[in-house]
C-alpha cells in the first residue's frame, strides 16, 4: 500500500510540474480572430472591368471562408467588416494603411486584419495579402501565391487556400487539418 501511495504522489508531482510548463500553441487551443477586407485590383487585363470588380469581394470572401475552416481561427462576419469600413468613412475602398487596418480590426474584435491586392494578367493571377496585427498596427507578414505552378486564374480556389494557409502560419497558428482535393 505504501508503494501505491508513493506512486500516486509521484504522479501528482509530475502532473504539477507539467502544468507549470508552457503548453504548445496547438495544445492550449489558442485562437486568432481575423477580419478580411476587400482586396485591391492592382492592374488586371484580359477580362471585363466588372469581373475584376467582383474579384475585389470574391477573393476576400473565399479567404475568410478558408480561414474559418481552421479550428483555431475565428473570422469576423463580412457584413460587420463592411459596416466598419463605412463607419470609418472608407466605403468600398480596398486600400488601407496598417494603422487604419488596426483601428478597423479593434472595432470589430479582430486580432489580425487581412488586406491585400491582386493582379490578373490575361489569366495569370497573383494575390498578395498583408496580415496586420490590430494590437500593434504592424504588418506581421506579406504572403502571396509565389509558386509559378499556382497562378492560373482557373486555380483561384487553390490559390486562395494556399494564401490562407500562409496567413495562418504567419500568425503562429498550427497547420489546419489536411484538406481534401476538390
Amino acid at each position: 500500500m505504501g508503494r501505491s501511495l508513493g506512486a500516486t504522489r509521484a504522479a501528482a508531482v509530475a502532473a504539477a510540474i507539467l502544468a507549470l510548463v508552457d503548453p504548445l500553441p496547438a495544445q492550449e487551443g489558442r485562437t486568432a480572430a481575423f477580419a478580411v477586407l476587400p482586396f485591391e485590383n492592382s492592374g488586371s487585363y484580359g477580362q471585363d472591368k466588372e469581373v475584376f470588380q467582383a474579384l475585389e469581394l470574391e477573393i476576400p470572401t473565399m479567404c475568410a471562408s478558408a480561414l474559418a475552416q481552421h479550428p483555431n481561427a475565428r473570422v469576423v462576419d463580412q457584413a460587420r467588416v463592411r459596416q466598419a469600413l463605412q463607419t470609418l468613412g472608407l466605403g468600398r475602398t480596398p486600400r488601407v494603411d496598417a494603422a487604419t487596418a488596426a483601428k478597423l480590426g479593434k472595432s470589430v474584435g479582430a486580432r489580425y486584419v487581412v488586406t491585400g491586392s491582386f493582379a490578373d494578367f490575361y489569366g495569370r493571377l497573383r494575390i498578395n495579402a498583408r496580415v496586420v496585427d490590430a494590437e500593434t498596427a504592424e504588418i506581421v507578414k506579406v504572403v502571396s501565391n509565389d509558386d509559378p505552378k499556382l497562378q492560373d486564374r482557373a486555380q483561384l480556389p487553390a490559390i486562395v487556400q494556399t494564401v490562407s494557409e500562409k496567413i495562418v502560419a504567419a500568425v503562429g497558428l498550427p497547420p489546419g487539418p489536411e484538406r481534401t482535393p476538390s
